[in-house]
């Protein structure tokens, strides 16, 4: 037996849905109650007040930041070391393809 009001089934309350006498939380999609974003930081001053987070703990997580900041800096210059200059166009390739062109416009002018 359902125990839905009438004047409930076409209108249900905003973050549920009707499943017969029961209603079930829905945790996404239309009409839900649960956001699906990432918690936001709240900064600096809800750090500060937080009493859990000791300064050693702080410390700890600044080290290790600028740490990885360190590896990344370092990665970055390795990357230019791997990279070989491209080797310049020999005098010989040059001269073939210059008499290819003149050659080119020889014969078109010919025609």
């Amino acid at each position: 037996m359902n125990n839905t009001p009438l004047y409930a089934i076409g209108d249900r309350p905003l973050g549920t849905t009707n499943m017969g006498a029961v209603q079930y939380g829905t945790s996404c999609g239309h009409k839900s109650s649960v956001s699906l974003l990432p918690p936001q930081y709240s900064g600096a001053a809800w750090d500060n007040f937080t009493p859990w987070d000791t300064t050693a703990e702080k410390e700890a997580k600044e080290l290790a930041k600028q740490e990885q900041d360190e590896a990344y800096q370092e990665a970055l210059l390795g990357i230019g070391s791997s990279v070989t200059p491209p080797k310049p166009i020999s005098n010989v390739a040059l001269a073939i393809v210059a008499l290819f062109a003149v050659g080119g416009i020889y014969a078109l002018s010919r025609s």
